[in-house]
């Protein structure tokens, strides 16, 4: 035989099924305490901020009268701003390994490429000067392909092709020179 539900047997089924949500005494008291903590403050900072000798003293404070506010500020010149985002990339000059100072030294070929015209020998020879520091840290036979391709280049910018042809022939006269290293290096000599 087949149980008959009846429609109270069935409605007790599903109100247990249901889920349910409770929530804690304690979270509901510190629910209130903190509504009524941020309607204090709210009401406290309102009651400050609306009275009219408060700001009477923020206009005569000292800093606030040593303030200048400027509304349009001369815009410098984009070399200027090139040789400054450009200087904030050196690295300290007392650096001890010598991939620092040519990177310095491909900083200041770029300082004197993209910046003011005006500096640009100042920073040609801040170039060939990081060069020939990198070069007595590290020797040009030990250096990498890139780093005595910088060499020859700086040199060349400088317009010191006699250094640049002595970098070459040390190469040269290394062990196992390169040859298409070599050629390579004389065609940025020569370009």
């Amino acid at each position: 035989m087949k149980k008959v539900q009846s429609k109270k047997t069935q409605s007790k089924k599903t109100v247990a099924a249901a889920p349910v949500c409770t929530v804690p005494a304690s979270r509901k008291v510190w629910g209130v305490i903190a509504l009524a903590g941020l309607f204090a403050c709210g009401y406290i900072l309102g009651g400050i901020m609306a009275k009219p000798d408060n700001a009477q003293r923020a206009t005569e404070c000292p800093t606030a009268q040593e303030m200048t506010i400027v509304e349009n500020p001369e815009p410098i010149a984009t070399c200027t701003r090139i040789e400054q985002l450009l200087e904030q990339q050196l690295t300290p000059e007392d650096s001890q390994g010598y991939e620092k100072h040519m990177y310095n030294a491909e900083i200041y070929n770029r300082l004197a490429d993209n910046g003011c015209a005006e500096h640009s020998d100042k920073y040609r020879a801040m170039a060939v000067r990081e060069t020939q520091i990198a070069v007595a840290l590290m020797p040009v036979e030990e250096m990498s392909e890139y780093d005595v391709e910088e060499v020859v280049d700086t040199y060349k910018k400088a317009k010191m092709q006699a250094a640049a042809q002595q970098v070459i022939d040390k190469l040269q006269q290394a062990s196992e020179p390169a040859i298409d290293f070599i050629l390579k290096l004389e065609k940025i000599l020569e370009d």
